[in-house]
């Protein structure tokens, strides 16, 4: 997907203090302009996948992370 508004996106991106996930499907040189633009920003993470079926494992993941930051399965 081609981002239009790749600058207006990083900018509101940067003025969030929550953490964000973010998910993008395949390589494109839009996707690798974005990484690079928010890599230093702690509160976002960025997935490449190759098939849509696996964002959702991707976002459950984070979110089971953030609640259980040991690693703790049994809790």
């Amino acid at each position: 997907m081609k981002i239009t508004n790749l600058e207006a996106l990083i900018g509101f991106l940067g003025q969030i203090r929550n953490r964000i996930t973010a998910v993008h499907i395949g390589e494109n040189p839009y996707a690798s302009r974005f990484e690079k633009a928010v890599e230093k920003k702690k509160n976002i993470s960025i997935f490449t996948v190759k098939k849509k079926e696996d964002i959702p494992h991707i976002v459950l993941g984070r979110i089971r992370e953030y609640f259980n930051p040991t690693g703790n399965k049994n809790t």
